[in-house]
């Protein structure tokens, strides 16, 4: 089977607070994209892993382990949902890694929720309270991916509700080809807490859309921007161009994205930003 793991935009990301854990609750309204990383998976006498694609290189030798000690999070899922079912994993797993690595977009937490929706339909696993203790366990990520629908996520991830209707949105995704250590920005994070909002029912177009996120926020950016300047230069360039109604980072970054107005006009500051900035990943394509 062929599985797509859809790139995951935060529209808004909010902090609301800090529990004594020291984990941040978070409010935020997210969207997947229509392109991401694609996983193979068939069955197999043993179980291995091959990574391919654009960003197979950047994995670490224990990133690509297939052992129960292993830091992939595929194969962290792999494992943490047979033991929950009883069954011995013995799939050929490839991943074609084509979403660059710690960039604000679920990269990492897409491909474990690709894979944990096929392991919970081909192993028969019930949706239940243990699963979602599981895949929250994977990463805070994890369940709105596996949930793979535009959302509004609320807690450390884990309260998760359908989102109003949208309309499909053009846009760009553009990331500077750095690493963006979420746990870093967290500790930059020195802002104070937003209060709870609340969404309405729907946005009818596009310009709805955007009108209302201009008054949210993304309240990583700031601390993002200290670590990685180039995201600001992302966010300006984005900004000029004609038809970005809104220019804005996904998640803790360093994945910057603009809504356009129409197909064409993310089409053409697409093909700009790779002129001019050959070594960034630049993506167009549709949200919702």
């Amino acid at each position: 089977m062929d599985l797509l793991a859809p790139a995951k935009v935060n529209l808004f990301l909010h902090i609301t607070g800090k529990r004594d854990n020291g984990y941040h609750e978070l409010e935020s309204l997210i969207s997947f994209a229509d392109f991401g990383d694609h996983l193979h998976i068939e069955e197999s006498e043993n179980l291995s892993l091959n990574i391919a694609g654009s960003f197979a290189k950047t994995f670490k030798k224990s990133e690509i382990d297939t052992s129960p000690a292993s830091n992939n999070i595929i194969i962290k899922t792999l494992w943490a949902l047979a033991e929950l079912s009883g069954r011995d994993p013995k799939f050929k797993i490839t991943l074609e890694k084509d979403l660059p690595l710690a960039a604000g977009i679920g990269g990492g937490s897409a491909d474990a929720a690709a894979m944990a929706r096929y392991l919970v339909g081909a192993w028969n696993i019930p949706h239940n309270n243990k699963l979602d203790e599981v895949l929250l366990s994977l990463g805070a990520d994890v369940p709105v991916c596996f949930y793979n629908q535009s959302a509004f996520v609320s807690g450390i991830g884990e309260n998760i509700k359908p989102a109003p209707s949208m309309p499909k949105i053009h846009a760009v995704l553009v990331n500077p080809r750095q690493s963006c250590s979420t746990q870093d920005i967290f500790e930059k994070f020195n802002s104070g807490y937003r209060k709870t909002i609340d969404l309405p029912n729907s946005f009818d177009s596009a310009q709805d859309l955007c009108t209302f996120l201009k008054s949210q926020h993304n309240d990583l950016e700031d601390a993002a921007i200290r670590n990685i300047p180039a995201i600001y230069d992302i966010l300006t360039l984005l900004d000029e161009f004609d038809g970005c109604m809104l220019a804005r980072m996904s998640g803790s970054g360093a994945t910057c994205f603009g809504i356009f107005d129409t197909k064409d006009q993310a089409a053409d500051a697409k093909k700009k930003l790779r002129q001019t900035h050959p070594d960034w990943w630049i993506k167009a394509g549709i949200l919702n």
